[in-house]
């Protein structure tokens, strides 16, 4: 169940996904004496719809992989008396690095490092890489650029939906459905909550603990337990155990294993993030758009690969967000738990079970008090949320400018990717962060009350239960821990009771 809880969300949030439109494009230079002798114009959809760019705007329109928003392009160069010619093609699918580009062309042939952060920064000194011949024979230079006419296009994004995901999404529900009618019609009475540990071990009390009132959950991790258990088998009598008062922390209600595991989980999620921070910091500014599909805001690799493959790699946080608020929720639960059992010792109140009888209460809705449930669920939402936002699935559809206008809109093969927004991450790392901090901050509150912490270790429960014989209903009526009354005024005893108990006293020997 656990396992189906953490990887339900990843099919839910890829059922739906955008897709995002990317043109390939013919490239022509020219001359500004000789602009009406574009080179095969029938190759433009309407050669008097063509803008003019400034050096900027050709550059950032143009220094996308997948450019959506415009077709072919005639580049005016500062040359006069220099016959428009065809220059070169850009296809996204096999459009590589930035050295690659097209914009690049001077900078590539002098091997100056070229990227559209500098194309950019020296705009008005902007230089194409062009073939001047001279009595037929090649002449390379780089000629600045004037400015650019391109030709405008709408984009087309849709939304589409995965059957094969959502057909997964409706069979894992209808198998939980189906558990969770199986409980149901089962008649049994589980220990789900300490309430019914405890009701359940003061009713029918654990011989192989008796005796044994002060041991905790810490010392049953220890090995405490099979020492004294050796001893108990060999000696045929319990082994008194020396009160010494301490002051706990929450955060010994939960193991240390639990806390390392939580802790590494999180440190590695963080580190994640900060990388795909700073990578997206040095990369394109659409990276900074909020959960927006942008054609420059694509994680590089991931074009490579399959719809399944990115619907993978897309949804590997989600997962680890699953499993760090089970561990997360874990960790408030046994501290939550540590608390309530402690004030046992200080404050006379019912137990809190899963089916009350007498005056014993219910448990709460959700598992922990609603001050820190409702808060918990809520943030756990927003993350999961947020996540979905930082790391999504798109697809790009490659229409070809040179099919006819009427069937471009049905053209060209599809590109599977996952997109990616930096400013979503920061608030993912912001947000966890806090969340970690309030864990950790909560671990070292002062436990209220003097007891052994037991956390959810049933051995050391059963130890706490050993009620005297003649508070038989003792489990159904309000109970404090601490010492009752016993035959053996040498050797204390200290357990559950609906009647007066005293206080534990410092160095005493209690069994």
């Amino acid at each position: 169940m656990a396992f189906e809880q953490s990887n339900l969300p990843r099919r839910y949030n890829s059922t739906l996904f955008t897709t995002l439109s990317a043109n390939t494009y013919s490239i022509y230079t020219g001359a500004p004496d000789s602009l009406h002798a574009v080179p095969q114009p029938d190759k433009f959809t309407n050669i008097n719809s063509l803008q003019k760019l400034e050096n900027a705007a050709c550059i950032q329109a143009y220094g996308e992989q997948f450019v959506s928003s415009w077709l072919n392009v005639l580049v005016v160069l500062n040359l006069r008396n220099h016959t428009n010619k065809y220059y070169t093609y850009h296809d996204p699918l096999t459009a590589g690095s930035d050295r690659d580009l097209w914009l690049c062309s001077a900078q590539r042939h002098t091997q100056t490092p070229c990227n559209l952060e500098t194309l950019l920064a020296n705009a008005s000194n902007w230089q194409l890489n062009v073939n001047i011949e001279t009595d037929r024979h090649p002449n390379w230079q780089a000629v600045p650029v004037e400015y650019c006419l391109a030709e405008p296009f709408q984009p087309k994004c849709t939304v589409e939906i995965s059957f094969s995901i959502l057909l997964t999404v409706v069979m894992c529900n209808a198998m939980k459905v189906i558990c969770l009618i199986s409980m149901l019609l089962i008649d049994f009475q589980p220990l789900v909550t300490v309430g019914d540990a405890i009701a359940s071990f003061i009713d029918v009390p654990d011989n192989s603990t008796s005796g044994h009132c002060l041991i905790s959950a810490r010392d049953i991790e220890r090995g405490r337990w099979k020492l004294l258990m050796r001893r108990v088998l060999s000696e045929r009598s319990s082994t008194p155990q020396r009160w010494e008062p301490h002051t706990y922390r929450w955060f010994r209600g939960a193991s240390p294993r639990r806390w390392v595991c939580c802790s590494l989980l999180c440190t590695v999620s963080w580190s994640v993030g900060l990388y795909l921070v700073f990578t997206g910091i040095k990369g394109s500014s659409n990276a900074w758009k909020f959960g927006t599909v942008t054609a420059t805001a694509l994680i590089d690799f991931t074009t490579r690969h399959s719809v399944l493959s990115n619907v993978m790699i897309a949804n590997i946080a989600q997962l680890m967000i699953s499993f760090l608020y089970l561990m997360y929720n874990g960790l408030f639960t046994c501290m939550l738990l540590a608390s309530e059992y402690t004030q046992f010792s200080v404050h006379r109140k019912p137990l809190r079970v899963s089916a009350p009888k007498g005056q014993q209460r219910s448990t709460y809705y959700l598992e922990l008090p609603y001050r820190y449930a409702v808060p918990l669920l809520i943030v756990s939402g927003l993350l999961h949320w947020l996540v979905s936002e930082s790391i999504f699935l798109a697809r790009i559809r490659v229409f070809d400018h040179e099919v006819p206008v009427d069937e471009i809109a049905t053209a060209g093969p599809s590109i599977n990717a996952c997109g990616y927004s930096v400013m979503a991450l920061v608030l993912v790392l912001t947000l966890s962060g806090v969340m970690m901090i309030t864990l950790w901050g909560s671990g070292f509150v002062k436990a209220n009350g003097a007891m052994p912490i037991v956390s959810s270790c049933s051995v050391a429960i059963s130890a706490a239960c050993h009620r005297i014989p003649d508070d038989v209903d003792a489990a159904v009526m309000p109970l404090k821990w601490g010492v009752v009354d016993t035959e053996n005024s040498d050797v204390g005893h200290a357990t559950f009771s609906s009647r007066e108990v005293g206080p534990l006293v410092p160095g005493q020997l209690y069994a």
